[in-house]
């Protein structure tokens, strides 16, 4: 092709504005891999460089960030290029081209995220250590190796909690990419209902971690041994989840009409996305709060049953039934082609909570 995202000039719409969001994006990851390459190079000789491996850490973040936003920017044009290549109007090398771009994007997301991963074990081996051996902090060696492995297992958690979610985000843009040329169809409108139902549960699991921890964070800082501005992070973290967790149950309670079926509400996640992206953002100095020891008694207790609102949702659609062979005869009508999804959730249900089919059915 003669320039980049030239395929992009030949779909029938203007562009411009698409094309000059992809220029900047690829802009700022350009810098972004300018400076991890010199991390990794200094990182060959220092190898536990906790400056270092900080940076390189608070680099990924943006690069991911960046990243993301580059495959956001080339699925939204799905629709129009998949056209024009049925059309004629974009050449087969044109078509070839995008469909090398966004699967390259898609494969540099998932290996940031994974090098963000192993970043941050390598930083919790440094944070631990550095724990256990500080002075003045009133404990063994035993326990503040112990105290540094359960907040090691909180931050992992919350870690896990923002990936899976990412995940489940990245699944519901290909979702509504796919509504956009087929609306309505039963099946995609299940699929996304069931990926609401995974991100409630995950940002339901990472509020109750935050929960579990606030009243000793609340307490460290009543004490002074952490400042206003980990604190205020700390809070903020939990506000934010707070809001992501009400706008998903809101989204998925609208999916449910008065009549019990399932329809699409493309408009809701407008809101929907700004409240998840607040909530993922990484606002804790998770550092500062392990010198302050305030969660050497935190102990992940996870999440008895699946919110409460997709409960209620499932239940404006499904009269509940008095044994499992009526309510499945139930959510086949109800869902149609959409009920395999009811069934996935079902059985996920099972296993993370421990619910019978017909106690997760009857949700």
């Amino acid at each position: 092709m003669s320039s980049k995202y030239g395929y992009m000039a030949t779909i029938g719409a203007d562009t411009s504005g698409l094309k000059a969001a992809l220029s900047d994006v690829d802009k700022q990851s350009g810098k972004l891999s300018t400076e991890l390459r010199e991390i990794n190079n200094n990182l060959k000789f220092n190898d536990g460089g906790a400056v270092a491996l900080k940076q390189k850490y608070e680099l990924l973040e943006e690069q991911i960030e960046q990243t993301a936003k580059k495959l956001e920017l080339l699925k939204s044009a799905e629709a129009d290029i998949s056209s024009g290549a049925e059309t004629g109007t974009i050449s087969a090398e044109g078509y070839r081209e995008y469909q090398r771009d966004l699967d390259s994007t898609s494969n540099k997301l998932e290996r940031y995220r994974q090098e963000l991963q192993q970043n941050r074990t390598k930083l919790d081996e440094i944070e631990a250590a550095s724990a256990a051996a500080a002075e003045g902090t009133g404990q063994t060696g035993d326990a503040a190796g112990e105290a540094a492995a359960e907040f090691s297992k909180f931050k992992a958690d919350i870690g896990n909690f923002d990936n899976s979610v990412a995940t489940l985000k990245s699944q519901m843009s290909e979702i509504n990419n796919a509504l956009k040329l087929n609306p309505g169809n039963t099946e995609l409108l299940a699929q996304k209902f069931g990926n609401l139902s995974e991100q409630i549960v995950q940002t339901q699991n990472k509020l109750e971690a935050l929960k579990n921890a606030e009243q000793q964070v609340n307490a460290a800082f009543a004490s002074g041994d952490i400042g206003t501005a980990e604190y205020e992070a700390f809070r903020r973290e939990i506000l934010n989840t707070e809001a992501a967790l009400h706008e998903l149950v809101r989204t998925q309670d609208s999916m449910i009409d008065e009549s019990g079926n399932i329809h699409d509400v493309s408009d809701e996640f407008d809101n929907l996305d700004d409240s998840i992206r607040n909530a993922g953002q990484s606002t804790i100095d998770l550092g500062d709060l392990l010198k302050a020891n305030i969660l050497s008694e935190y102990v992940q207790q996870g999440i008895n049953k699946l919110a409460s609102a997709f409960g209620n949702c499932i239940k404006n659609g499904v009269e509940l039934a008095s044994d499992l062979t009526e309510v499945q005869n139930v959510v086949d009508t109800t869902f149609g082609d959409g009920a395999a999804e009811i069934y996935r959730w079902e059985d996920a249900a099972a296993e993370s909570f421990g619910m019978s089919s017909l106690s997760a059915q009857q949700y």
